[in-house]
């Protein structure tokens, strides 16, 4: 799959690379998240710059950066 996106500089008009200033997060019960992980590709995961942020039972947060996307996780390892 190639996923690109690109900003356009407000000087001069030019095309530039993507831009990483912001980052996105979902914090998701470990069920939801275990369904986001699978579902959502790597690569758009890392043009979105998404981040998922993983809440079990006992009230534990698990990080969960754009490469671990694509993956299948047990519930021990959300």
């Amino acid at each position: 799959m190639d996923v690109k996106r690109y900003s356009i500089s407000k000087e001069d008009g030019k095309i530039s690379g993507i831009n990483h200033a912001y980052k996105y997060g979902l914090g998701l019960y470990w069920e939801s998240a275990q369904v986001a992980l699978r579902r959502i590709p790597k690569e758009i995961a890392e043009v979105l710059c998404l981040h998922i942020f993983s809440i079990n039972d006992n009230g534990e947060v698990k990080y969960f950066t754009p490469s671990k996307f694509g993956k299948v996780y047990s519930k021990e390892e959300l």
